[in-house]
């Protein structure tokens, strides 16, 4: 059997996938913080509008933004623990579980699909961020670019926990679930 170096425990692998985990804790706590300023910004527009009987747009702005990027930044998190919907519809329900080779072929190709669309839809993000980059929210006044600035960083995290669970998947490809080569167990019978 072959031994690919890039595998090996304290490799490149794993110091990507060290620098993955990081970020996605990261992105776990302030999408926390982000998602008490929804509640708090929507709980004080409750407040305001109902009992104080005055406006406060403001504070839909700005559960609205906080929203926004806890949700972008969520999608990535998402990914890394597998529990994008659209990832489990292809890997859990059509998978051939007796067929290790094709469940790896349909992983790879739904993580290759997902892939190849958040990749597209990045400049897509950025162009957007461009149109609007001269307006302003009407009552925080804060620059559009900055909102939409979410989209390319929430899919950017998307991308690296893609990368990172395809080179995981490849690592792991043999192993049975305790962890152990197939073909070491082959080898020591």
């Amino acid at each position: 059997s072959a031994s690919y170096p890039i595998y090996r425990r304290g490799t490149t692998l794993d110091i990507f996938d060290k620098i993955v985990r990081k970020i996605n804790k990261g992105c776990v706590d302030i999408g926390v913080v982000l998602l008490v300023v929804v509640i708090l910004a929507s709980f004080t527009q409750v407040l305001c509008r109902y009992f104080l009987h005055i406006a406060a747009a403001w504070t839909e702005e700005l559960a609205r933004m906080a929203f926004n990027y806890s949700c972008m930044l969520g999608a990535g998190v998402c990914i890394a623990e597998s529990s994008n919907p659209v990832m489990s519809m292809l890997t859990d329900h059509l998978t051939n579980k007796g067929n290790k080779k094709g469940l790896l072929a349909q992983r790879l190709f739904a993580y290759a699909v997902m892939l190849f669309i958040t990749v597209l839809l990045i400049p897509i993000g950025i162009k957007f961020m461009g149109n609007v980059s001269i307006q302003t929210s009407a009552q925080l006044g804060i620059n559009l670019k900055y909102l939409y600035l979410s989209i390319p960083i929430g899919l950017s995290i998307v991308v690296l926990n893609i990368i990172n669970n395809v080179l995981t998947l490849l690592k792991n490809w043999g192993k049975d679930d305790t962890g152990t080569s197939q073909e070491a167990e082959e080898g020591a019978l």
